[in-house]
């Protein structure tokens, strides 16, 4: 497993690699905005992505992928949400995102 983390905002980041050091799960990160060539770059199993930096390039970028995919925004951006489903991701209110981040990677759920 590897988890290609594509955030920005420095307080979901820090939360996101808290839980995956405690995992000792292998992990990058990159700019959402980057997130095309960091696909190609890490070749990530998982990809935890926030959806409120997240343009049109890197939804796009995340629905070629063979990754696991785990979107997180605001629970009232349904058009980010529903973009993101398209995709093929997984997709959560960031109010849950911790709640749903270690069952997701332990059970590979998609």
């Amino acid at each position: 497993m590897k988890v290609l983390v594509l955030v920005d905002d420095l307080l979901f980041r820090s939360r996101i690699e808290a839980h995956l050091k405690r995992l000792e799960a292998p992990y990058a990160v990159a700019s959402p905005c980057s997130a095309g060539e960091a696909l190609v770059r890490e070749k990530p199993t998982h990809v935890v992505v926030n959806l409120a930096e997240a343009n049109t390039d890197a939804l796009a970028a995340l629905k070629t992928s063979d990754a696991r995919v785990l979107g997180f925004g605001p629970h009232v951006d349904r058009e980010r949400f529903l973009g993101a489903r398209q995709a093929g991701a997984q997709v959560v209110a960031n109010s849950m995102l911790e709640h749903r981040l270690e069952p997701w990677l332990a059970r590979g759920e998609k």
